[in-house]
């Protein structure tokens, strides 16, 4: 079982240095899972150790950031991709499907900014 880094007290002088043993303990977790599996988390690659020893790895893109142009989570929301950060320029247009949402309050207003996974975007055109 993994065991994370103690949390400080306030004003402790250790509470300073406690983020980066904590991400530093992520990086170096190994996780079993039941189907006999490991996986070891290393900054954005995942990596699935088999019992052979052989690796299967695995590159997780990280979410980028979104406007929203119009839509609903029936039909997928119509985004601006900014790819490289919200300060440079947009780099596509794509259609946002959502995994789940509360249905009675489903409203993503256009010209709102949320960060979505790659996963979950259809591209349009190119």
């Amino acid at each position: 079982m993994l065991t994370p880094p103690l949390v400080p007290r306030s004003g402790d002088p250790l509470e300073a240095s406690w983020a980066a043993q904590l991400i530093q303990w992520i990086k170096d977790a190994v996780i079993p899972r039941s189907d006999g599996v490991t996986t070891r988390v290393d900054g954005n690659i995942i990596t699935a150790l088999g019992g052979s020893g052989e690796a299967v790895t695995q590159n997780i893109e990280p979410n980028v950031p979104v406007r929203i142009n119009g839509g609903n989570s029936l039909s997928g929301y119509a985004v601006t991709v900014f790819g490289n950060g919200l300060d440079q320029p947009a780099t596509g247009q794509a259609t946002l499907f959502l995994v789940q949402t509360n249905l009675q309050a489903d409203a993503l207003l256009p010209g709102e900014i949320v960060l979505a996974s790659r996963s979950y975007m259809q591209v349009i055109g190119g």
